[in-house]
């Protein structure tokens, strides 16, 4: 398991955003307003998840880690709400991405704190999948899950995973989404896929891809 720290890459960022604050305020401010669609991610996620001992069975899907660990997916629905977290965000250069995250297809922005420029954490992709960092204490993806939720260990590590369907569109087609959340002592991942729900087992395929690199690493962001 390796181990990269954001400090080098991230450290160098902070310094510059305190200096170039007052400008950058005025030019870039990421405020996000979280509105959930067909296929985005909010920030600010409530699950209820459908748990009736009727419809267990049915309302969980099941996949298997490289390493023979099963993940199980939840079925869920879901109420979107809306929180202005009020943050900056600075695009990563290729160079930064690779210092922090190494060779994974990541992309995106780090995110800080408007008052005092602290780095919270990074909102972006991992490939096509929408892909974001929380450090602890600053939980940008913030889920209840109402019910008996499913948490799989991968080790020490628990993975809080589900899918969910969204109500067919002017053209009769549905969109599922599979979602995952990785907690680990000092930050937490969210990553989601989503495609057409006739795809769902490449669209699950693609996230427990992902997963199995993610979980493979960790990332210090003391």
């Amino acid at each position: 398991m390796t181990r990269k720290n954001i400090s080098d890459a991230v450290g160098g960022i902070g310094s510059r955003h305190i200096e170039e604050t007052a400008s950058y305020q005025a030019k870039k401010q990421k405020s996000i307003w979280l509105k959930f669609g067909a296929i985005a991610a909010c920030l600010c996620l409530i699950v209820v998840g459908v748990f009736s001992m009727g419809l267990f069975g049915k309302s969980t899907e099941t996949a298997t880690l490289g390493d023979g660990t099963t993940i199980s997916f939840t079925k869920a629905d879901t109420v979107a709400s809306a929180l202005s977290l009020n943050l900056q965000a600075r695009a990563l250069t290729k160079d930064e991405v690779q210092t922090i995250f190494g060779d994974l297809p990541i992309s995106g922005d780090a995110l800080f704190t408007l008052d005092d420029v602290a780095f919270v954490g990074f909102d972006g992709h991992y490939s096509d999948m929408k892909f974001v960092v929380s450090l602890s204490g600053n939980n940008l993806m913030d889920t209840t899950v109402i019910g008996k939720g499913n948490v799989s260990m991968v080790g020490d590590t628990p993975v809080k995973a589900g899918y969910f369907v969204t109500n067919a569109n002017s053209e009769g087609i549905k969109t599922v989404i599979y979602y995952a959340y990785i907690t680990f002592d000092n930050y937490s991942i969210y990553i989601e896929n989503a495609g057409g729900e006739s795809e769902r087992e490449a669209v699950r395929a693609e996230l427990m891809a992902a997963l199995d690199k993610l979980l493979e690493n960790s990332f210090d962001f003391k």
